[in-house]
């Protein structure tokens, strides 16, 4: 019985012989790619837009990511004009209770509020306080 490999385990192998932490170095990589797609390919769709909405926002880390993306700056204020009117809006409506920034609750489940909760679902024992800038 032969096992199969998948692609993250052939990019795990080839981060290991690279100095510095191998998994750190996978998730920075696919974070970028991720980042990078999302703002080329998905910046104005409106279910992402509403996803990012929700989250208000992406985490520190992948906020600051967005400066390390190549042609990221009209993506990201795009995403991040439609988050600060989002923003005056709840200010110039006190009584709406703004969404919790650390996570987004969706038909019982929680997500990220990194872009990559467009993907998939985060347990909730794993998912890390994540605050918007």
């Amino acid at each position: 019985m032969s096992e199969e490999k998948f692609i993250g385990y052939f990019r795990l192998v080839e981060a290991c012989e690279k100095p510095g932490c191998p998994l750190c170095r996978c998730v920075t990589s696919e974070s970028h790619s991720y980042l990078d797609a999302l703002l080329y390919e998905q910046v104005t769709d409106p279910d992402t837009r509403r996803a990012i909405r929700a989250a208000w926002g992406f985490c520190n880390w992948h906020t600051w990511m967005l400066l390390e993306i190549e042609h990221s700056l009209f993506g990201a204020s795009i995403i991040y004009e439609d988050l600060v009117t989002l923003a005056l809006r709840q200010l110039s409506h006190p009584h709406h209770k703004a969404p919790d920034c650390s996570r987004s609750t969706r038909r019982g489940s929680v997500w990220c509020c990194c872009p990559r909760s467009l993907l998939f679902e985060i347990p909730e024992a794993a998912t890390r306080q994540h605050h918007p800038l």
